[in-house]
């Protein structure tokens, strides 16, 4: 939205900054403090964490945390590609809501970062189950092969920002 905003407005953002959910909503300059979307987002991610963490405790193979990592890739390439095609309402709630939705749901919504999270935990894994029994020779070929998931995942990153912008 542009203009300048109402008292509610602003009592309504600085709410939800002091709760950190401000990015859990499409509101325009939701952030008082630029940055502070991370945090928004960590919390969403680390409140669910208890819950991940189980069901990541459950993967008890290499396939299957290889296999995992793949679909999470390839699942946050179609959400982008998916947020690139969403325009923003005609009624935007007298400037309540951002200008941009392409860009908030593709990097700042909450649920669609916990994807990067969710990756982040399967490399963990990966890695705990790989690392455990190995060799030092092993060791280091996992942690080539792992090098190399994570460029991947940085390419697919740096797509990922390229097509949010549009």
């Amino acid at each position: 939205g542009s203009g300048a905003n109402t008292i509610p407005q602003i009592i309504t953002k600085l709410v939800l900054n002091l709760l950190l959910i401000q990015e859990w909503f499409p509101l325009a300059d939701a952030a008082i403090n630029g940055v502070s979307w991370y945090l928004s987002v960590s919390l969403f991610c680390y409140f669910l964490f208890p819950w991940l963490l189980r069901a990541f405790e459950k993967i008890r193979k290499k396939r299957d945390a290889i296999l995992i990592l793949v679909l999470l890739i390839e699942f946050q390439f179609f959400i982008v590609l998916l947020a690139s095609q969403v325009s923003t309402p005609a009624n935007d709630m007298n400037g309540w809501l951002t200008d941009n939705y392409t860009y908030w749901l593709s990097y700042k919504f909450p649920p669609i970062r916990l994807i990067d999270f969710l990756i982040g935990c399967d490399l963990g894994l990966l890695w705990k189950l790989s690392a455990s029994g190995a060799n030092e020779e092993q060791i280091s070929s996992l942690r080539s092969n792992l090098c190399m998931i994570i460029a991947i995942c940085l390419a697919l990153g740096a797509q990922f920002f390229v097509l949010s912008s549009y």
